[in-house]
């Protein structure tokens, strides 16, 4: 409760100073893209909280222009653009300033609020594994076309290493990496480019996710 009211009280803050904001504060050290804020499920609330104190850098940095970069599902970055979209009409804030960038789906919606001051490069995004297909209970012929799609891409895209976890009880663990380790034999896939994991108890799905070169291994 403390954090959301000091986030929402500085928010009020930061939006009675749009207009006394001056070009002089810019700082000349200020070359490069920065993080601004970084924020994953959050209420409507909050994240109105948050975008306040972005569209308060940006006010500050007049010459600047904000970059938010949404991940997760189609669904979830389609809602968080909305979202951000219908803030900057609120606050009848330059909407040209800030664009969006659709990330991947990591697992989880997450929005990255980045400020760009003019003559700056774009940041650079660190590389993170994400979900290529998730499949709940289904029969071996669709676990297998899948497993040909993800080690397709996997190819295409060079480097990429494809990490499969299986879900539910053991025997559908077991069940499940029978049928994809069948698979890797059967279509003489590299199997050091496939690590598969028990991700434990739940419903049964398995979530092959593809991990590009530098990127951490996701976590069941």
């Amino acid at each position: 409760m403390k954090a959301r009211i000091s986030v929402e009280c500085l928010a009020l803050l930061s939006i009675s100073l749009f207009g006394v904001l001056s070009v002089g504060s810019q700082s000349s050290a200020d070359k490069d893209a920065r993080l601004i804020d970084s924020f994953g499920p959050a209420p409507n609330g909050h994240i109105r909280g948050v975008l306040d104190l972005f569209l308060a850098e940006l006010a500050n940095n007049p010459e600047a222009t904000g970059i938010a970069y949404i991940h997760g599902s189609p669904a979830e970055i389609a809602s968080r653009k909305r979202l951000i979209q219908n803030h900057l009409g609120f606050r009848k804030f330059d909407p040209s300033r800030v664009s969006f960038v659709a990330g991947r789906d990591i697992g989880s919606v997450r929005t990255d609020l980045w400020l760009v001051p003019r003559g700056a490069p774009e940041p650079e995004i660190k590389p993170e594994a994400w979900v290529f297909r998730e499949i709940g209970r289904a029969r071996k012929a669709v676990l297998v076309r899948s497993m040909n799609a993800v080690i397709n891409e996997s190819f295409r895209l060079e480097g990429h290493q494809t990490y499969i976890i299986n879900y539910g009880t053991p025997a559908q663990v077991a069940q499940r990496e029978r049928w994809i380790r069948n698979a890797i034999t059967f279509r003489r896939f590299d199997s050091f480019r496939i690590t598969l994991v028990n991700g434990g108890h739940g419903p049964v799905r398995t979530v092959m996710w593809l991990v590009p070169p530098g990127a951490a291994n996701p976590t069941p």
